[in-house]
């Protein structure tokens, strides 16, 4: 059993069965933005309309390193792509807990 706390306001919890269940609920909760995992991906993202103000290259890296999933992420198990989403920068404002 797991237990999802959003610990920002409002907060909530939810219960998960399954790591499947848990990972659709984690995903839908973290921004197209954090699951960025490449460099040429998180350029385009700045190049868009969304982000007039200019950047630098160190912009963009520092967002990879420190905000967004590893460059390895799609090759992960669904446990650990729940714990990568889990240490992004949307991902910081819940908690899991785990029933064994």
């Amino acid at each position: 059993m797991y237990k999802l706390i959003k610990l920002s306001s409002p907060s909530w919890e939810e219960d998960f069965n399954n790591i499947e269940d848990l990972f659709a609920k984690v995903d839908d909760c973290v921004c197209d933005m954090c699951k960025i995992n490449s460099y040429e991906e998180m350029k385009n993202y700045f190049d868009s309309k969304e982000h007039l103000d200019s950047y630098t290259e160190d912009d963009i890296l520092t967002e990879l390193e420190y905000c967004c999933v590893g460059e390895d992420y799609e090759s992960m198990s669904t446990t650990e792509k729940v714990d990568e989403l889990l240490h992004t920068a949307c991902g910081c404002e819940y908690m899991l807990e785990v029933e064994r």
